[in-house]
């Protein structure tokens, strides 16, 4: 039988455990009674922190605050802990302070080490990212291109082809569809359509990650090989976020004695000033930090006096920021054939996927993974800034096909040493190493019936001789070395450059090419340029090359030369100038080349227009001659209009004024002028960031009223936005001469209405009315009461209407 407690026994072990409750936390109640608050103001090493800090003192003196209060009074804590957590100041490593009671003051002497640094960002402040806008819309890309030919037994010109390169996509805030494609003819064939890739693609800018789905190209580090897939990708997109920073920058540190000027210059380029406080400091993100170089640090006092501090750095793009994370995956099928056929794939699934990490700020993790087809491959690599001298990469991967095994093992090393750079890598390939690039070539090869003869108006050239084609072993080289080496010249204004690459193909005998180039600067702009290569292998093959190239005025340049190798020697004069961005600009190059066994001349001019750029081009061979026409543009639809221009890569914008004629500016760069219809297409918006788009309104009527004049927008990459800069051509406006009952001008600033448009009065009485019909009636709101004035109102389309003086009573 169970025995139940009485109420008075539960009572009395209640009791009971309170007491020993008592008496085992008295000591620490009677701690915390005898624990003082203050409020004491904080001096370190000096100088005031300009703020007062929450501190207790025990019975036996000791100060003590949260770890959370002297990080914020610029002190750092020993080791770690919550951030509530009481830190006694006494004993503390590094620090040493003395408390002025009748002051109520804490004056504190820390070293670096227990400082908290001062860190700046040279960006300044970095707004996050701004949402990317796209509107829906259509684009159209293309390449017409036709040619004609001319033998010496048929002097007349025939027809030998012509084929458009289309390039369309349908984009909308849910993503883009793409689909690009060539159609062709020839003399000799019926005219064909290939397709090329066919892709879905949405980007989330948030989490910044992209996903494909259709034909793609898988992706992976420098130590891997890709290929061609239809199915689904999947990866990290910084570039969808301008606000990250990737990149591994150096970061500036030291420590400033007493209140400094900093001034930061990297390669003798002032880059960055900002003040400093007493303390340690850190400074991320500088201007012009990229690559190699080095940067010069000046603290600068109050009395003038200097300290100037050289600290060397090297980075580049494969150093990642420490704790990003880059990946991408994809899965799908290998596609054969491309370019060639529209659509053969494989029956097997392959896997790709590829990850970075910046485990530190000189230290960047990398893996790779390949399976499919049999084939299962894993790799790890690496890397390294070696003391802000050069970036080291090492990188090894094991393959696994057809129950053998393989290695590959790849280094490189890069570095800039003063006006000398230094690059070499080498790749080793041992036992029976293979990639998903090998496996899936295998299979084109056994797969591929494509006859060169049925595709030849791909590169509008005759027909050649029906012929097998060589295939070469699909398998990576064996071994790839190459060494490049710049460096300054012996005369001033001259630079050498050295060159050698190995390499070693299963079934082929070895190569071993050395180039060697020379470059000095002659007067103000001409330039001589030597090269020179030798194969060193089995081939024994070499040549030079001697020229000289010369400005022609504007952005034109003209250049001789001459080269020689074992088929034998010939000359060439070529003169060219780059068609401009700006529509009605020119472009062109001229070639003449004369060599022992063939001679050789070619032109072409080209220029832009509104809608695209236009080229006509023209070549004679011995025995013969083609002449050539290209025109290249697009075709967008959005905003509930057509519009033809230029080819649209990237980005675009539509600005609508309405009104005809108007000069449209990109980052204050005319890019061209309203059509008939007052819209222009504005292409190579820059996607993820800011675009100032700006109209000129000397251009504009009059009489035209404009709401404002620049615009910012943030397009979304491939997409198309409209922009409407509300250009009122002919508004139903005027200005109205007010007087009061005085027959004086009403004062300015005083303010009337229209309905319930409101305006305000200018000097002379003068106010600009909108909104006017042909009689109309406005008030004024004077200081002492209201009057009220009508009057008649005719538009006029080539003059600003001036009515008055109207009385106002």
């Amino acid at each position: 039988m169970r025995v139940r407690p009485s109420r008075v026994d539960r009572w009395l072990a209640q009791a009971f455990g309170a007491f020993l409750f008592a008496l085992i936390a008295w000591p620490g109640l009677a701690s915390a009674q005898d624990a003082r608050p203050l409020q004491l103001e904080v001096f370190v090493n000096g100088a005031t922190t300009g703020f007062v800090g929450s501190f207790t003192q025990s019975a036996d003196g000791r100060l003590a605050a949260t770890r959370k209060e002297l990080l914020g009074l610029g002190i750092q804590p020993p080791g770690s802990g919550d951030a509530e957590a009481s830190v006694v100041l006494d004993g503390m490593p590094g620090l040493q302070y003395q408390y002025d009671e009748p002051r109520q003051r804490l004056d504190v002497v820390a070293g670096d080490e227990r400082r908290v640094p001062t860190r700046i960002d040279a960006r300044g402040t970095v707004a996050a990212a701004e949402t990317a806008r796209t509107d829906t819309g259509f684009v159209l890309n293309y390449l017409a291109y036709g040619s004609s030919v001319a033998k010496m037994e048929r002097p007349f010109l025939s027809f030998s082809g012509g084929s458009a390169q289309l390039d369309a996509r349908l984009f909308s805030p849910y993503g883009t569809i793409a689909q690009t494609g060539i159609v062709g003819k020839n003399v000799n064939s019926a005219s064909q359509t290939i397709r090329l890739d066919t892709t879905y693609t949405f980007s989330h800018q948030e989490t910044a990650t992209t996903t494909r789905v259709g034909d793609i190209l898988s992706s992976g580090p420098a130590w891997s090989r890709p290929i061609r897939l239809g199915g689904l990708s999947f990866e990290r997109n910084y570039g969808l976020r301008p606000d990250v920073v990737t990149a591994a920058l150096p970061v500036l540190s030291g420590s400033a004695a007493a209140p400094t000027t900093m001034d930061v210059y990297v390669n003798n380029v002032r880059t960055f000033s900002r003040d400093l406080p007493i303390g340690p400091y850190s400074v991320a993100n500088i201007p012009g930090l990229s690559g190699s170089g080095s940067a010069q640090v000046v603290l600068r006092d109050a009395q003038g006096r200097e300290v100037r501090t050289n600290l060397p750095f090297y980075t580049g793009p494969s150093l990642l920021q420490e704790g990003l994370f880059d990946y991408s995956a994809q899965a799908g099928f290998a596609r054969y054939n491309y370019a060639f056929l529209s659509s053969t794939y494989g029956r097997q699934p392959l896997f790709n996927a590829s990850a970075r990490y910046g485990l530190t700020k000189d230290f960047t993790l990398e893996g790779h993974g390949e399976a499919g087809a049999g084939l299962w491959l894993g790799g790890v690599g690496m890397v390294t800034n070696v003391f802000n001298k050069g970036l080291f990469s090492l990188a090894g991967q094991a393959s696994h096909y057809g129950g053998k095994l393989g290695l590959q093992i790849y280094a490189g090393f890069e570095t800039r040493i003063g006006s000398l750079s230094l690059s070499a890598s080498s790749t080793r390939n041992f036992g029976n190493y293979l990639d998903l690039a090998t496996v899936t070539a295998r299979q084109a090869i056994a797969l591929n019936t494509v006859r060169q003869d049925t595709l030849s108006w791909l590169d509008q050239s005759e027909p050649t001789t029906t012929g097998s084609t060589t295939i070469r072993d699909p398998r990576p080289p064996r071994s790839i070395d190459r060494i490049s080496i710049g460096m300054p010249g012996i005369f001033d204004r001259s630079t050498i450059g050295l060159s050698y690459i190995h390499t070693e193909q299963r079934g082929q005998p070895r190569s071993h090419i050395v180039n060697a180039s020379y470059t000095q600067v002659l007067g103000k702009s001409t330039a001589l340029t030597v090269n020179a290569y030798a194969d060193l292998g089995p081939r024994r093959d070499f040549g030079v090359f001697a020229g000289l190239s010369m400005p022609l005025g504007g952005s034109g340049q003209a250049s001789v030369g001459a080269t020689h190798t074992r088929a034998g020697a010939s000359a060439t004069v070529d003169a060219s100038r780059p068609l401009g961005t700006e529509v009605g600009s020119v472009g062109y190059r001229i070639r003449d080349m004369e060599g022992a066994r063939q001679s050789y001349r070619n032109g072409a001019i080209s220029t832009l227009t509104p809608y695209g750029r236009a080229e006509v081009s023209g070549e004679h061979t011995k025995g013969s001659g083609r002449v050539a026409a290209e025109f290249e543009g697009s075709i967008a639809a959005i905003g509930g209009g057509i519009h033809a221009g230029p080819r649209i890569d990237d980005a675009f914008a539509v600005v609508d004024t309405g009104t005809p004629g108007v000069d449209v500016f990109h980052e204050n760069r005319r890019v061209g002028r309203t059509d008939m219809f007052g819209r222009l297409v504005v292409p190579g918006l820059v996607s993820y960031q800011r675009n100032t788009i700006s109209i000129d309104p000397t251009k504009l009527p009059v009489n035209a009223h404009v709401e404002r004049t620049q615009e910012q927008v943030v397009p979304a990459s491939r997409g198309g936005v409209v922009m409407r800069f509300g250009v009122e051509a002919a508004p139903a406006s005027a200005i109205v001469v007010l007087h009061g009952a005085d027959g004086k001008p009403i004062r300015a600033g005083v303010k009337g209405k229209l309905g319930d448009a409101e305006f305000v009065i200018g000097h002379e009485g003068r106010a600009f009315i909108r909104g006017l019909t042909s009689t109309n009636r406005v008030t004024v709101e004077l200081p002492e009461s209201e009057c009220a004035a009508t009057f008649d109102f005719k538009p006029s389309e080539s003059d600003q209407v001036v009515i008055g003086p109207v009385t106002c009573q």
